[in-house]
């Protein structure tokens, strides 16, 4: 197996670490941004990453063709439609890697499309919008494989020989279920109570008080995974507290930089997910569904609904 083609749905700052690099390493016959209707068009104008201007070819899903491996990096809110978007993009031999913040895409996608077309998938990443360019952090990188890597599969090789021709940085752990619900617990205490208080990292962090809500929020998300049989554990969650106080200090997290330009967040997919999956497991969720009330608040204050 060789992947030789490949797409990306989603361009927002996830899809712009992989669409400049896959260009580069595959062509324009080889590479290609899925889209359609006005982000199409928005596209088709450019995009700018870390200062420098790219014209990316761009397919609509009326247009697909199978491809070797499709990034998947839309929001929340678009995700149903993209797993539609993608359909004439999956052949015989097609990868996706959904690099979606959130738990549960893969399941998803494994009952839509089988489990042979879908590998487990995060980013580590931090980014912000600097008037209309996308800047990255250095330390980003991917994680992916299998559900369990004690062995790295041929599928896993061989997105893994395409990443190491592109140069872009990547680890494949051995159990990427468990990665991924550690970098949930993460987003779901660190990201949410910097938007709540409107703080980049550094300035969260120095609140015991802020440090205590981020506690609370990862320990329902550690009591949700142990109720469904993934093994977090309280030395886990305060890895992450530990991780939160690295990030670059002046970085907002997504659910902030949404909520400064008043746009939708992924509140549901974090808070929203914790509050559903507990009470479908029960679980006692209350700091989250607090939060996600808070989050929904300032939402609909952005909207201008909440005026006198």
């Amino acid at each position: 197996m060789k992947i030789r083609s490949a797409a990306v749905i989603g361009m927002g700052a996830v899809g712009g670490f992989f669409a400049p690099a896959f260009a580069q390493q595959l062509g324009e016959e080889g590479f290609c941004v899925i889209a359609d209707g006005e982000r199409k068009k928005r596209l088709e104008r450019g995009l700018k990453i870390n200062g420098e201007v790219y014209d990316f070819p761009i397919v609509t899903p009326q247009e697909a063709y199978p491809v070797d491996l499709i990034v998947m990096s839309v929001k929340e809110a678009g995700f149903a439609q993209a797993v539609e978007d993608i359909r004439g993009f999956v052949g015989d031999d097609t990868q996706i890697l959904c690099v979606m913040n959130g738990v549960g895409h893969e399941e998803i996608l494994c009952d839509v499309f089988g489990e042979e077309h879908v590998l487990y998938s995060y980013m580590k990443i931090t980014s912000e919008k600097k008037g209309d360019s996308i800047v990255y952090d250095p330390d980003c990188s991917l994680r992916f494989g299998e559900k369990e890597n004690k062995v790295l599969s041929e599928r896993v090789e061989a997105v893994k020989e395409l990443l190491d021709a592109c140069g872009l940085p990547y680890v494949i752990e051995e159990n990427m279920e468990l990665g991924i619900w550690v970098k949930f617990m993460l987003n779901v205490g660190t990201n949410l109570t910097c938007a709540i208080f409107g703080l980049p990292y550094g300035a969260c962090n120095k609140s015991e008080h802020a440090l205590r809500i981020q506690s609370a929020l990862m320990e329902e998300v550690m009591a949700v995974a142990q109720a469904k049989g993934i093994p977090l554990t309280k030395e886990l969650a305060q890895e992450q507290i530990a991780l939160s106080k690295t990030l670059p200090p002046a970085s907002k997290p997504s659910t902030l930089q949404d909520l400064e330009h008043k746009r939708k967040t992924e509140i549901e997919m974090f808070a929203g997910a914790v509050v559903k999956m507990g009470r479908k497991l029960g679980v006692e969720t209350p700091c989250n569904w607090m939060i996600q009330e808070i989050i929904q608040t300032l939402e609909e204050k952005n909207q201008g609904i909440l005026s006198l």
